[in-house]
């Protein structure tokens, strides 16, 4: 099945926008935003650094924010496996390899589900999204046909998008059955299979319990960082200290200062982190949203990456909807920091003055280093 778009080839086409691929594109929309409901088997490739990763697993997915998804990792990996679910009140994302899992509130209209890396299910619930993908380019063009799962379909291109190409493979009643987005020598890739849309789904779908003795991800990062505070926590810079200043790149391409943050702001959070660490991609979201509640208040969070490259950065960020600001090549930094561990947490004074240090996520130990600052 993952041959099937490949036979079209992943180089852009010396092609232009054409009346016809703007009209299949528009009755993609069309087609995604009268869907209510959707479920479907999963394909979902991804090659990033050379790394190549192979997902399955089953879409139940209903308007506005409602969500079942299970992933299953590839065949050599004893973690990885993923369930994502929402009751429309509460999102999880649990992982049975270590029985834990992270909790928010639901997003209205499913942005916490969007944030995984199927596209299909990202466009589901935000249409327009495709429209973005399209004025980001020149426009649409039909490149080729192909079948999936038994479908006839049209393999539809996003052209004139710099250094990528991005493709989507589109039904003749005009839904998504499939993904290819190309830059450089990355790729990532997704086929739905056995779909259909505006099925009932029976309610008992969305209703999930948590598996026996299940932990939330900070519970399990709190005990761990105390089970080997004596080890490595000490290395970390003390409360009270002054925080070494730095410059770094930002993914944007801008540069940012440790000193000029804390100019403009009463606290700067600094974050470590790295894509290969699970309790980072678990950690990140809860930071995004801490910023979201407070930065009114004059906060502000820089986090700093350690060893990816600026695509896989910026792809990652732009997939999780993260608003925050993010520099790379912060190795050096870390050193200077003490970093033996990520994720790894600052909480600095606009005065320079170390307000909190943290190995793993602490959300209660940052709130009440916040507080020290007045804010809450």
């Amino acid at each position: 099945m993952i041959c099937t778009v490949l036979a079209v080839g992943c180089s852009t086409l010396a092609a232009h926008a054409d009346k016809a691929g703007d009209a299949l594109l528009q009755k993609c929309v069309e087609a995604e935003g009268k869907a209510q409901t959707l479920t479907a088997d999963f394909t979902h490739l991804s090659r990033l650094e050379g790394q190549t990763r192979v997902q399955t697993g089953q879409i139940q997915i209903k308007k506005p924010n409602f969500a079942h998804i299970v992933i299953a990792a590839p065949k050599n990996e004893t973690s990885g496996n993923v369930v994502i679910h929402s009751d429309g009140r509460q999102f999880l994302t649990y992982s049975p390899s270590d029985n834990t899992y992270a909790q928010e509130a639901a997003d209205v209209s499913g942005g916490n589900i969007a944030r995984n890396n199927i596209v299909e299910t990202n466009i589901f619930f935000n249409p327009d999204l495709l429209n973005r993908y399209r004025f980001m380019g020149s426009g649409a063009k039909i490149v080729g046909s192909v079948t999936v799962g038994g479908t006839a379909c049209k393999v539809l291109e996003i052209t004139g998008i710099p250094k990528n190409s991005f493709r989507i493979t589109v039904g003749a009643d005009g839904l998504l059955r499939g993904s290819l987005h190309v830059w450089g020598d990355n790729r990532d890739e997704t086929h739905l299979t056995k779909l259909r849309t505006n099925s009932a789904i029976a309610p008992a779908a969305f209703v999930w319990k948590m598996p026996r003795g299940a932990k939330t991800v900070q519970e399990v990062v709190s005990s761990h960082a105390a089970e080997t505070q004596g080890q490595r926590a000490v290395s970390l810079l003390a409360v009270g200290k002054t925080a070494p200043d730095f410059t770094l790149t930002q993914v944007s391409g801008q540069s940012v200062s440790l000193s000029s943050l804390l100019k403009a702001n009463k606290v700067v959070l600094v974050n470590f982190w790295a894509n290969y660490c699970g309790p980072c991609h678990e950690e990140l979201p809860h930071l995004n949203k801490l910023h979201e509640d407070l930065k009114s208040k004059g906060f502000e969070i820089l986090t700093i990456n350690l060893g990816d490259s600026a695509a896989v950065v910026s792809k990652f960020w732009t997939e999780s909807h993260f608003t925050l600001r993010v520099a790379l090549n912060g190795d050096k930094v870390s050193t200077q920091y003490g970093v033996q561990a990520i994720p790894t947490n600052y909480v600095i004074g606009n005065n320079g003055t170390i307000l909190g240090a943290f190995e793993g996520f602490d959300e209660s130990g940052i709130r009440a280093a916040l507080a020290k600052a007045g804010i809450k």
